[in-house]
């Protein structure tokens, strides 16, 4: 999940390769599907870009109802989103990462493709000790990028800003972050 939530953690991962895959069947025919390669590069030697990764996402809904200009029932269309991204990592120090995604954005409504929209995610992690305890300060900006629509009607993508931290007590890690959207200036807050 580190090309997800936070591309400076790729080369963090215990195996060589790790692979992700999720398929969710929403509300009114939506389905949400997933896939994702993580790769350690350092097992045997080091390299610079440490953590490869890959993935793909689809978020479609089949079977919209159609209406024509004047309300009248017209068949069925369908519609999707989807983005495919290729991320790398690097260790900058013993105590911080960074790492970047670049992805290719598309959706499309009844056939109709929006243009193909640029964007990437950076993050980074640095590892603290306080209160005699190791923990993870984390941050990350995603969807910095292109304006993705159809013909002139042209939106913003969903850019956040997010910071974290994560420590652990024992057997039990506590977490906590803060995200602010950088166009509708929402600010969200997550403990766990």
């Amino acid at each position: 999940e580190g090309a997800y939530l936070n591309p400076s953690n790729l080369g963090s991962i215990e195996r060589r390769y790790e692979l992700f895959t999720s398929f969710s069947s929403m509300l009114d025919g939506a389905q949400y599907s997933n896939v994702g390669l993580a790769i350690n590069r350092n097992t045997s030697k080091k390299h610079l870009v440490d953590g490869l990764g890959f993935s793909y996402t689809r978020l479609g809904v089949g079977d919209l109802e159609a209406r024509d200009r004047s309300g009248q029932k017209g068949g069925s269309f369908s519609s999707q989103n989807s983005s495919f991204g290729l991320s790398g990592s690097m260790q900058l120090s013993s105590r911080l990462r960074m790492g970047l995604t670049g992805k290719i954005i598309q959706g499309e409504i009844a056939g109709y493709k929006s243009n193909r929209s640029l964007a990437v995610d950076a993050g980074m992690t640095y590892q603290v000790k306080a209160f005699n305890r190791n923990g993870t300060f984390g941050a990350t900006l995603m969807n910095l990028g292109q304006k993705t629509g159809y013909i002139n009607d042209k939106d913003p993508l969903p850019a956040t800003m997010s910071v974290g931290y994560s420590m652990g007590f024992g057997m039990v890690n506590a977490m906590g972050g803060l995200s602010r959207g950088i166009y509708d200036q929402k600010t969200a807050l997550s403990l766990g």
